[in-house]
């Protein structure tokens, strides 16, 4: 009966913190995409179409990574 008792005042609230340390997520993966944008001769429309498209995908990956990365170390906090 002691032993329950001496829980029931833990400051935890019954949760006990895992024993893993998540490793910073790496600074470049927390930088947006740079948009290398247009260069003299070229035809700025199929450029633009190319960078916009590319920047949309490394857009969505950056979004992504930091969103799952947020939300594992948030978990493993609680």
């Amino acid at each position: 009966m002691l032993m329950l008792a001496g829980c029931g005042a833990s400051s935890s609230l019954g949760r006990i913190k895992a024993g893993i340390t998540l490793p910073p997520l790496d600074k470049d993966l927390r930088q947006p995409c740079p948009d290398p944008g247009v260069k003299a001769g070229q035809d700025a429309r199929v450029v633009i179409a190319h960078t916009r498209r590319a920047l949309g995908v490394c857009s969505r990956r950056h979004r992504d990574t930091v969103k799952f990365y947020d939300d594992t170390k948030r978990g493993f906090e609680r």
